[in-house]
This record gives structure tokens, C-alpha cells and sequence, in this order.
């Protein structure tokens, strides 16, 4: 599902099949993320700029509009981090959201590499 600017110009947000007014409170996703790093270093991302593996704020979304500002909170460390989506993906079945090698650091979990977040989209 691609998100649609006419749906947000009359103030409702389209994620994965799910509509949501936007005017409602923001309410925490849980979604299963991923990281990627030098494979993809220096490739361009989704809103045309080279991918940086060393930026802590990149985030991949396979539906969310580019340049959608998240919060993320690792629900086994604690450790929160903001993310910008930049880029599409991930392509992998199971998991929603894709960050950067220094994402993963920051949120604590480049060792497991897989972790479950809770993300609220911010303003």
C-alpha cells in the first residue's frame, strides 16, 4: 500500500492497510526491527541521498512517507532514539522497520539484530 497525499490533506494517515485519523493522539506501534549497514553503505536511499551506515537517525519504512520522524523505544533495554525514514524496506517478512548500524547501537541491539520496538510517529 502506497500512502497517498490526497489521504493527508484531509487529515487522515494510511499504514500497512490501516487508516488512522491524524488529528487522534498518537498512539505507540510495536514493530519488529532490523538493522542494515556496510552491504548497503554509500548506496542511494529511497529520497535520493547516499545511504551513511554512521547515522544514528536513519530509518527504512516500507509505507510510511519519507521524511517521517519517529521515536523508538527498545522494549528490552529502555533505550529510546529518533529516526528519521529516509529509505523503503525492510524486505524481510516478520520485521516493519529497518535502522542504521548506529540506530541499532544507540537502541542496544546490533549483537541480536533483531529487537522489538515500540515506535510512536512524532511531529
Amino acid at each position: 500500500m502506497r500512502f497517498s497525499n490526497t489521504l493527508r490533506t484531509i487529515g487522515i494517515v494510511a499504514i500497512s492497510g490501516l487508516t488512522i485519523p491524524a488529528a487522534s493522539a498518537p498512539s505507540p506501534l510495536t514493530m519488529n526491527a532490523s538493522w542494515y549497514g556496510l552491504r548497503f553503505q554509500g548506496l542511494p536511499m529511497a529520497n535520493g541521498l547516499p545511504f551513511d551506515m554512521h547515522d544514528p537517525s536513519t530509518a527504512a519504512h516500507k509505507d510510511l512517507p519519507l521524511g517521517t520522524k519517529l521515536v523508538a523505544t527498545n522494549l528490552n533495554t529502555g533505550k529510546t532514539c529518533r529516526f528519521v525514514v529516509r529509505d523503503r524496506g525492510p524486505f524481510i517478512p516478520g520485521r516493519s522497520l529497518d535502522v542504521s548500524y548506529a540506530g541499532a547501537q544507540c537502541l542496544g541491539f546490533v549483537v541480536k539484530g533483531v529487537e522489538t520496538l515500540r515506535v510512536l510517529i512524532v511531529p
